[in-house]
C-alpha cells in the first residue's frame, strides 16, 4: 500500500502543483482513497502489521561554501573515484575530500561550465574563453595536460560534456556568428588528445542553444536546449537526437507561447528519456518548473509544471536509487533571476506525482545548479548561495535516501527486485553492482561481453531478502563493452557497462 505524500516546504508562498487534476479535486480523490484504504487495512490486521510506504524528506550531511570577494557559482559537481568531490567554480576546477574540506583548486584559462572523470582519474572539461568554445584535460592533481580552443568567426561556448564508449568526448552549447541576429546548437567531438574529430551546428536559424548532451547506450546522442519553430514565436524546449557523427536524426519541441528551455536530459532506466528546465504558462512572464517525460522516439509520454508567483526553473537531474527523479533549480527567483530565490529540491515518482519537496536558503539570492549520485545511495548538489552579498560557490552533501513506514520505522527490505546502473560507468578496473531483492531468491550474477561469452560469475547461490552490491575487478579483460545480467527465478533483468583502460 503507497501513501502519497504532499509536503510543500517553501520560504516564500509555496509553489502550484500543475497536473492532469486541480489540486483541490485530486486533494479529494486523493484523501477519499486513502481514507478507505486505511479503513480495510485496520480491517484487515490478523496479528501483523504492515506499513504503508513514503519517502523521507532529504537529510543534509553537510553544507559548504566557497568563494572570495567575487562572483562565485558551482556550476557542475560530480563525485570522483576516489570518493572525494570536484567542481567548476565558473573559472576554478576544485576538489574538495567527502567532508567538504578543500583539497586543492586551479584555474581554468577560462570558465568552465560542465566536467567529467575519464577513466585514469584525470577531469575534462568545457566551457568558453575570450568568446571561444574551448576544452581542456586535468590529471587527477588537477595539472592541465592539454587545452584546445576553437577560434573562429563566432562567439562560442561549450555548456555540457559527455563522455562516450569511444571514450571521445561529446560536447554541446551555442554559437553566435559575428555581426548577427541569430545563434546555433554547435556539437563537437573530441579525441582523447583534445583533436578536434568533427563539429556540426544545427537549428532554425533564428535563436537556438543546446544546454546539455548525453551519450546513449545505442551510441548516438541526444541534445536538450531551446529551439525557435517560428520567427515571431518564443523558444520551446527541444529533444534532438544525432548520429554517432553528429548528423540530426530527429528533433521534437514542446511549449507554450512563452519562453521555454530545457536544461537537462537524462536517459531513464527503461529507455525512456526525461529533461526538466522551465516553461512561460498561459502568456505571463514568470517561469515554472517544467519536467517532460518522453519515450525513446522524444514522443511525450505526460508532463508537469511546478511553480507559485515567482521564477522557477529546474537545472538538473537525477534517477534516485530507491526509485523516481530527484531535481534541482530554483524557487521564488525575481524578474530575470535578479534578487530573491532558494535552492530547490523535488522527488516525482516515475509518472511525474511529487513526493516531496524543499528550500535551501537564507533569504538572498541562493540557487541550485547540479546534482550527482553518491556511491553511498545519497547525491550531493552544487550551487549558489548569497552569505555576504556577493554569490558564493555551494555544495551541499546529503545522506542516501531511505523509504519508511507511516508509523516511522525505517523498511530495510526492498519492494521488488530491481538491477541498478554500475558505478562508476564507464570505469577502469574496478566497478560496483547494486541489486535488490524483496524477498529471499536463488540469485546468479554473471557478466558477459558482446558475443555472449561468460566472462564472470559474481554471485551464484541463495540469499535473503535485501540490498546488496558487489565489485568487479576487470583488470583480466580487455576493454569493452560488456552485459551483465541478475537472474532470480522469475525475474531478469540485463544492463550495459563500458571498460576503458
Amino acid at each position: 500500500m503507497i501513501s502519497f505524500t504532499w509536503n510543500i516546504i517553501m520560504s516564500r508562498q509555496p509553489p502550484i502543483y500543475h497536473g492532469s487534476l486541480s489540486k483541490i479535486n485530486e486533494g479529494f480523490i486523493l484523501y477519499r482513497i486513502h481514507s478507505r484504504i486505511r479503513i480495510i487495512f485496520y480491517c484487515l490486521i490478523i496479528g501483523f502489521l504492515l506499513p504503508s510506504i513514503s519517502y523521507a524528506q532529504p537529510k543534509i550531511i553537510w553544507s559548504k561554501t566557497y568563494g572570495g570577494t567575487n562572483t562565485d557559482v558551482a556550476e557542475s559537481v560530480i563525485e570522483t573515484n576516489d570518493g572525494n568531490f570536484v567542481f567548476t567554480n565558473i573559472g576554478n576546477l576544485i576538489k574538495i575530500d567527502n567532508q567538504g574540506n578543500r583539497l586543492w583548486s586551479v584555474g581554468l584559462m577560462g570558465s568552465g561550465k560542465s566536467l567529467v572523470q575519464t577513466a585514469d582519474g584525470g577531469y575534462v572539461i568545457t566551457g568558453g574563453v575570450s568568446g571561444n568554445l574551448m576544452i581542456l584535460k586535468s590529471s587527477s592533481a588537477g595539472e592541465i595536460i592539454w587545452q584546445t580552443v576553437l577560434n573562429n568567426s563566432a562567439t562560442e561556448i561549450g555548456l555540457d560534456i559527455s563522455i562516450n564508449a569511444n571514450e571521445e568526448f561529446i560536447v554541446t552549447g551555442k554559437s553566435h556568428p559575428y555581426h548577427s541576429f541569430t545563434q546555433s546548437i554547435v556539437v563537437a567531438s573530441f579525441g582523447v588528445n583534445g583533436e578536434l574529430l568533427w563539429k556540426k551546428e544545427h537549428g532554425s536559424g533564428i535563436i537556438d542553444i543546446g544546454e546539455d548532451i548525453i551519450s546513449l547506450s545505442d551510441g548516438n546522442i541526444v541534445v536538450t536546449g531551446g529551439f525557435v519553430t517560428n520567427p515571431d514565436d518564443a523558444t520551446d524546449l527541444l529533444f534532438l537526437k544525432l548520429g554517432a557523427e553528429g548528423d540530426a536524426i530527429w528533433n521534437k519541441t514542446y511549449g507554450g507561447s512563452g519562453g521555454d528551455n530545457g536544461k537537462k536530459i537524462i536517459e531513464t532506466k527503461d529507455g525512456g528519456l526525461l529533461a526538466v528546465g522551465n516553461i512561460s504558462l498561459f502568456g505571463t512572464k514568470n517561469q515554472d518548473l517544467w519536467i517532460i517525460k518522453t519515450d525513446s522516439n522524444g514522443d511525450s509520454l505526460w508532463t508537469k509544471t511546478y511553480g507559485g508567483p515567482f521564477n522557477e526553473s529546474a537545472y538538473s537531474v537525477i534517477q534516485s536509487e530507491i526509485g523516481g527523479y530527484i531535481v534541482v533549480g530554483d524557487s521564488g527567483v525575481g524578474d530575470h533571476h535578479t534578487g530573491g530565490g532558494d535552492l530547490w529540491l523535488l522527488k516525482i515518482d516515475e509518472s511525474g506525482n511529487l513526493l516531496w519537496t524543499e528550500t535551501f536558503g537564507d533569504g538572498g539570492s541562493d540557487g541550485g545548479r547540479s546534482i550527482f549520485n553518491t556511491k553511498d545511495g545519497g547525491f550531493v548538489v552544487s550551487g549558489f548561495k548569497s552569505d555576504s552579498g556577493n554569490l558564493d560557490a555551494w555544495i551541499l552533501r546529503f545522506a542516501p535516501e531511505q523509504a519508511v513506514s507511516v508509523i516511522g520505522f525505517p523498511l530495510n527490505i526492498p519492494i521488488k527486485f530491481k538491477l541498478s546502473q554500475n558505478y562508476p560507468n564507464p570505469f577502469n578496473p574496478l566497478t560496483t553492482i547494486r541489486y535488490a531483492l524483496p524477498a529471499a531468491a536463488e540469485v546468479l550474477l554473471a557478466i558477459y561481453n558482446i558475443r555472449g561469452e561468460e566472462v564472470a560469475r559474481l554471485v551464484n547461490g541463495e540469499q535473503p531478502a535485501g540490498n546488496y552490491q558487489v565489485s568487479w575487478d576487470a583488470s583480466n579483460v580487455a576493454s569493452g563493452v560488456y552485459i551483465y545480467r541478475l537472474t532470480t527465478g522469475e525475474f531478469t533483468e540485463i544492463k550495459k557497462m563500458v571498460l576503458l583502460k
